[in-house]
């Protein structure tokens, strides 16, 4: 159990580094596809971690100005 954490978190990690390096249109269609009603539906543990990091990422650029 402890390597599937590991993995988790890692994934995590991974996936906060690319949303950091794409540009602002392409997080904003992200948030937007994995918001959809039917999106909501079928994400995936890795997908509603992206929707998070992709809005916290835009609302981190947006402070930023």
């Amino acid at each position: 159990m402890m390597a599937s954490q590991d993995t988790k978190h890692h994934l995590v990690v991974v996936i906060k580094m690319n949303i950091q390096q794409q540009p602002t249109y392409a997080l904003e269609n992200i948030v937007k596809a994995l918001s959809l009603p039917i999106s909501q539906f079928f994400n995936t543990t890795e997908d509603w971690a992206r929707l998070t990091q992709a809005k916290a990422e835009l609302n981190r650029r947006k402070s930023n100005g």
